[in-house]
């Protein structure tokens, strides 16, 4: 597993642009195990179990939405199988299931683009007065007594309108994809104990290596997570197979006992992001001039506010 996960882990978080992500994950977990004695029909001793999970999952992605994951969480329960007659090992058997265990989990997801649950708020306009001054509607005339004057105001000043985005920009979600192998060092082992004269076996089988698919649903607003919902479906693969070997001269014993461990979880979580903030840019408002005020014959001042 680890010629899977490492390598794939390690090329994306060389790529640039990319966001690291810790998602603490709280939900449950129900899982069943099918046990296959010998040459008989497969079957669950306990059928559908029910155990809380808690987990932790690491992730890395790319500003195109591809990634790789890294994680933690408490694992379905082995399962103990015991039989003394592998013939009637459909039969005459008792099941019960171990401690909780831990697992370990990897892969590669995507992110999709943000889609909108709610639309943005409608951008506010107003307006702004600006200063022409290159009007040649104005000017004085200074006589011997008096000075007359003429000052157009409407030609020197005009309206303009401008935009200013809405502050909330709406809920949105994102979906998730991915695909993973799970590992979980329970084992599958078959012990023989003799007791009467009569041997008991012992079958314990867990989910071992899993193949995890699964999808989760990321909810947010103002381009910022504020809870995750996944849904996950494992199953156990490799060799959870098991042989009785029973040299007994009176009635000499070979059988096999296989399993297979399956489980599907939903879990929630609050993500908790790191990523490089970039500089907000500082906009430079151009001057404004307050009306021209005029002094003796035709001397203008301006004043800048």
């Amino acid at each position: 597993m680890k010629k899977i996960i490492l390598p794939l882990f390690v090329l994306t978080s060389y790529a640039s642009n990319g966001q690291f992500s810790v998602l603490p994950q709280v939900g449950v977990e129900t899982f069943n195990t099918s046990i296959k004695p010998g040459n008989y029909s497969s079957f669950s001793p306990l059928g559908q179990q029910l155990v809380p999970r808690l987990g932790i999952q690491m992730a890395y992605t790319v500003k195109s939405g591809h990634g790789a994951f890294l994680g933690m969480a408490t694992s379905s329960p082995a399962v103990e199988f015991k039989f003394t007659d592998p013939d009637k090992a459909n039969t005459m058997y008792t099941a019960a299931t171990k401690e909780l265990q831990l697992r370990f989990e990897g892969g590669y997801q995507f992110t999709s683009k943000p889609i909108a649950l709610k639309k943005a708020a409608n951008p506010t306009v107003g307006s702004t007065r600006s200063f022409d001054g290159g009007s040649t509607g104005n000017y004085s005339r200074c006589g011997r007594s008096m000075c007359s004057r003429k000052y157009n105001q409407s030609s020197r000043y005009g309206s303009s309108s401008v935009t200013t985005a809405g502050g909330d920009k709406g809920l949105y979600m994102r979906i998730k994809p991915s695909l993973g192998v799970a590992f979980a060092p329970s084992g599958t082992e078959l012990t023989t104990s003799t007791h009467a004269g009569q041997a008991d076996y012992v079958f314990k089988s867990g989910l071992n290596t899993a193949l995890i698919a699964g999808t989760a649903f990321e909810f947010g607003s103002r381009e910022q997570a504020k809870f995750v919902v996944g849904l996950n479906y494992l199953r156990s693969i490799g060799n959870n197979t098991q042989t009785i070997s029973n040299n007994d001269a009176f009635k000499p014993t070979t059988a096999t006992v296989r399993s297979i461990t399956s489980s599907f979880n939903i879990s929630f979580g609050i993500p908790l992001s790191f990523k490089k903030k970039t500089a907000t840019p500082v906009i430079s408002h151009p001057p404004v001039y307050s009306p021209m005020r005029y002094g003796h014959c035709g001397r203008y001042r301006s004043y800048q506010l």
